[in-house]
């Protein structure tokens, strides 16, 4: 199933680990494609 979904991120964004996406942006939109991965630190 290719669908997006919802991204909802509880506190801040500490820095990004691992992206093959531009995960700020995703942040932002708060939606996630199927082809989206990334890893972020939380503070």
């Amino acid at each position: 199933v290719h669908e997006e979904q919802d991204l909802t991120v509880e506190g801040k964004v500490k820095s990004v680990l691992i992206e093959n996406t531009a995960a700020k942006e995703v942040l932002e939109k708060q939606v996630l494609a199927p082809w989206d991965a990334f890893c972020v630190e939380l503070l």
